[in-house]
């Protein structure tokens, strides 16, 4: 999206573009300042998110056009709406359990990209692809062997994430801001 807003300053205005770097970069601080209360109210969106998902995917099971896969969104519903309501009715188990699925998923991630660099060195891809494999292999490996570091530093993570994003989001917007204000100037002068 921002690369899309970069390329064209009249799609968004800029100040809805600062409107968002300012509530990343608050949302960076707070999860920053407060990380153990950041990662069960985060849990909680993400239980209330799952439970309205199931909901609406109820809905679309009668539609006419889901016919072919109604099996999937049955499913869908059932998964979305029973995890909404276990991470909501148990939100301090769930903001331990939930980061360590994900830390999990994210350790499993890295070991099979590492894996597929490895086998991409091999097949002539080069020293550098073959690094970076045993490199993601060895971090993988690390976030799996310790998955309560990783829920440890998770909203330190999060945070950070935040607060750089909101940053960089800022700067383009001003970037956007002096991009419009030249292709005005360059009109008016014509």
């Amino acid at each position: 999206m921002i690369t899309h807003v970069a390329k064209s300053p009249s799609v968004v205005p800029w100040w809805l573009v600062v409107l968002q770097a300012v509530l990343s970069i608050v949302v960076g601080i707070l999860v920053l300042s407060a990380p153990r209360m950041a990662m069960i109210m985060l849990v909680r969106l993400l239980g209330l998110y799952w439970l309205i998902k199931g909901i609406f995917s109820v809905t679309a099971i009668f539609h006419p056009e889901a016919k072919h896969h109604r099996g999937w969104l049955i499913l869908n519903s059932a998964l979305g709406i029973v995890a909404g309501f276990a991470v909501l009715d148990h939100s301090m188990i769930s903001a331990v359990f939930v980061p360590a699925v994900l830390v999990t998923f994210v350790g499993v991630a890295g070991v099979f990209i590492g894996v597929n660099d490895l086998f991409a060195a091999f097949r002539g891809g080069g020293l550098a692809v073959g690094l970076l494999g045993v490199v993601s292999v060895s971090l993988g490996g690390v976030v799996l062997a310790n998955t309560l570091i990783g829920v440890a530093i998770f909203p330190y993570v999060i945070g950070i994430t935040e607060l750089a994003g909101g940053i960089v989001i800022l700067l383009l917007a001003f970037k956007l801001l002096v991009t419009k204000r030249q292709g005005a100037t360059a009109q008016h002068s014509q």
